[in-house]
């Protein structure tokens, strides 16, 4: 595949706001320019994990022991402690919807992958289940965490 091709088939993929990135880059650039125009417009994801937890750490109740006892063995306890159908009412804080917001943002935002830079060392995270596999690259760069690649099979 020609730069030509590459280029026409990165614009034609791209939709609002990227595509408005890109307005000004004519038909002929290289695919490179394309890819370091929005590594320059979006910012990286903030590490998932670290946004999750934030997030489940606003919901939990001070009353309550931590996320990682199981069900059952509370169920058996204490009884249950979540009733789907009751309205979170005053225990949905406005930290809760300032967490809730910031995931919401991070899920919606497009993601965009940074370059790899040999000199660093990576770091794999990978997942894996009996139907299927995933991957993500990451690098630290410049104090941030910055995705290089991601891989699913299914």
């Amino acid at each position: 595949m020609s730069d030509l091709q590459k280029s026409l088939r990165i614009r034609e993929s791209l939709l609002p706001p990227a595509s408005d990135v890109i307005k000004r880059l004519g038909p002929g650039a290289v695919a490179a320019s394309y890819i370091q125009l929005l590594d320059a417009a979006y910012d990286t994801v903030e590490d998932g994990d670290k946004l999750m937890a934030r997030f489940i750490n606003t919901l939990q109740d001070s009353g309550y022991p931590p996320l990682k006892k199981s069900h059952h063995k509370r169920k058996e306890k204490e009884g249950p402690y979540f009733h789907p159908k009751e309205a979170f009412g005053e225990r949905w804080t406005p930290l809760c919807q300032q967490a809730f917001d910031a995931i919401i943002g991070e899920l919606t935002a497009a993601p965009v992958l940074g370059f790899a830079n040999p000199k660093l060392p990576y770091v794999l995270h990978t997942d894996a289940s009996t139907t299927g596999l995933g991957a993500a690259l990451y690098q630290e760069q410049e104090g941030r965490t910055r995705v290089i690649a991601f891989k699913a099979e299914v």
